[in-house]
């Protein structure tokens, strides 16, 4: 685990750090923080939902955003955490919600000088700046699974994902929370913003992604979660997260 930068005007800081797979670590922080993944991945849970967050993807934590993260590989991460973040960027009500974004080579290369440089130099409150204006926010990742907020839903949610073998239809699934299988899709949509069948098939391939940093056996996960063959499997994983397994495996849990 490597310094901190601390800026006292904004109570800026910037935290470059190293986890074995498999570390948990919860966090209740004060502050808001940016996430980015230099090396490895991680799967990140909030009240919104649940994202891998891997070396392409960052991911912005609003002031008091309790969150749990789960290395899914030896992981490097930044984390840079300011009390402050409007102040940055001077717009009211910004950076109000999570979200994902990008990390341009630009975006991350300002935050590892950050990490390196004092933090009551000019430069340090420049670059500063400059982080916040390169945070865009993009839509919905596909490693992102958004969670229900109320009680149907998220009883059915956790019916589902008792379910990884896809055994259940949809309509003996919504039976469980008293619903119709219609009816539970238009749940799922207004709540998530996915179908309540898109959802299903989103959180089986984020539970695989999370399988395979376990076992690199690509055949063994496809028959765990009730894919026909291994190659139905590198579909829907492919058609989910924009890699195969074995990109993913190469790229993100070496």
């Amino acid at each position: 685990m490597a310094g901190a930068v601390r800026d006292t005007k904004r109570a800026l800081s910037v935290l470059k750090s190293t986890y074995p797979r498999g570390a948990k670590l919860c966090a209740q922080p004060q502050d808001a923080q940016l996430i980015l993944v230099t090396a490895g991945a991680i799967e990140i849970h909030t009240g919104a939902g649940r994202w891998v967050v891997t070396p392409g993807l960052g991911l912005w934590m609003p002031l008091r955003t309790c969150h749990a993260v789960t290395t899914l590989s030896r992981v490097e991460m930044l984390v840079l955490s300011s009390s402050d973040p409007a102040g940055l960027r001077g717009g009211p009500g910004e950076y109000g919600r999570v979200f994902a974004l990008h990390v341009t080579d630009l975006l991350r290369e300002l935050v590892l000088e950050l990490s390196k440089i004092s933090p009551q130099s000019a430069r340090a409150t420049i670059l500063a700046g400059l982080v916040m204006l390169e945070l865009k926010e993009m839509p919905d990742a596909a490693t992102f699974l958004p969670w229900p907020k109320g009680l149907v839903a998220c009883a059915a949610a956790d019916i589902a994902l008792s379910d990884m073998l896809g055994v259940l239809e949809i309509d003996e699934l919504a039976a469980g929370v008293s619903r119709s299988g219609r009816a539970l899709s238009r749940l799922f949509l207004a709540e998530t913003g996915l179908s309540f069948q898109a959802w299903r098939r989103r959180a089986r391939i984020v539970a695989a992604a999370r399988r395979l940093s376990y076992t690199s056996s690509i055949p063994s996960v496809a028959a765990e979660f009730g894919y026909e063959s291994n190659s139905a499997f590198c579909d829907a994983f492919h058609k989910e997260i924009g890699v195969a397994p074995n990109e993913f495996l190469k790229l993100y849990l070496r």
